[in-house]
């Protein structure tokens, strides 16, 4: 939780920081259905963009082609991590109050929840999906697990258990299948080989490893570090499987980035809530900062038009600008 996730980090010395980057304007700021919305999943063959609605159990709809909100769809307690399947038109909703995944018919008319999963772990707060393998992957904070879920049949496949993790976020390699997932409070990186069906190894250390964005055309896994030493890691993966990473690159902080998001070209965007910022990232330097609304959470990225999305928590608006 957001207490958790920023809890006040020391021995970050100023030397550290990143040297200024100018302020770039925010395009739009659009009130959506709900409140306090927390995730953004962008579906960029249809231009729409979902957005988990933490306060009112809800998922907005918002239309980048109509520039409106266009539904509002009920799902479980405090919807925090949320994910889109394009090929299949699926998004999955973690659903953190009520230990359960919701699943959206995002083809529908009504576009609706089509089934709820119940038997996830304690606190689910975070997703990926597999699109090439469709499968679906729930990160839960209380249960120290990551939950397996076909998407063919909505049904639990596999959980696996990193012991003691409270996990904050999980992401993809679309190409080999790894998973990786955060665990914040153990300091490290939870690397998964789905042919093992278990952790495989960590990567660490980082200190209050948060967010996890991959890129899959450059095979770069990225870090978010929140607790101390503000920093995000980019990492090359090498293995056969994707779980075998060399070389660490650091790009400092201003303070404690939270959720990542990869930017076409080789960029990286990092929400920071405690100054109400994006950064965007590029090799070492922080190249740009974005001014959006109030303790901006998760974000994502429509990858044909380059349009990025962010939620803020504080303000029930998304920030919408061109990255």
């Amino acid at each position: 939780m957001r207490g958790i996730k920023l809890a006040a980090a020391t021995g970050c010395a100023a030397a550290l920081l990143a040297p200024a980057a100018a302020h770039a304007g925010v395009s739009r700021s659009i009130h959506i259905g709900g409140q306090n919305p927390w995730g953004v999943a962008v579906d960029s063959q249809t231009g729409n963009v979902y957005v988990s609605d933490r306060g009112s159990a809800s998922v907005s709809v918002y239309s980048e082609r109509l520039h409106k909100v266009t539904r509002v769809i009920g799902v479980g307690q405090d919807p925090e991590g949320i994910a889109v399947n394009a090929n299949t038109g699926r998004v999955y909703v973690a659903n953190f109050g009520s230990d359960s995944v919701s699943v959206i018919n995002a083809n529908g008319r009504p576009q609706r929840v089509i089934d709820t999963i119940q038997n996830v772990g304690v606190d689910p707060n975070s997703v990926a999906v597999d699109p090439t393998r469709d499968l679906v992957y729930v990160g839960t904070y209380m249960s120290s697990t990551v939950d397996v879920i076909s998407g063919v049949s909505d049904k639990p496949a596999a959980k696996i258990s990193i012991p003691g993790a409270n996990i904050h976020d999980v992401v993809v390699n679309p190409t080999t299948g790894a998973v990786y997932a955060s665990a914040y409070n153990l300091n490290y990186v939870a690397e998964i080989d789905l042919q093992a069906t278990r952790p495989t190894g960590r990567l660490a250390p980082y200190c209050g490893a948060d967010g996890l964005a991959f890129d899959p055309t450059r095979n770069i896994l990225s870090v978010a570090q929140n607790a101390c030493n503000w920093s995000v890691a980019g990492l090359h993966v090498s293995g056969p499987h994707g779980v075998t990473l060399t070389g660490r690159a650091i790009t400092q902080s201003r303070t404690a980035p939270a959720y990542l998001a990869e930017l076409p070209g080789s960029y990286v965007l990092a929400s920071v809530p405690t100054n109400d910022t994006v950064e965007e990232i590029s090799g070492h330097t922080i190249v740009n900062t974005f001014r959006v609304g109030p303790s901006p959470e998760m974000l994502d990225v429509d990858t044909n038009t380059k349009e990025v999305f962010v939620a803020d928590f504080g303000s029930d608006t998304i920030s919408e600008f061109q990255g």
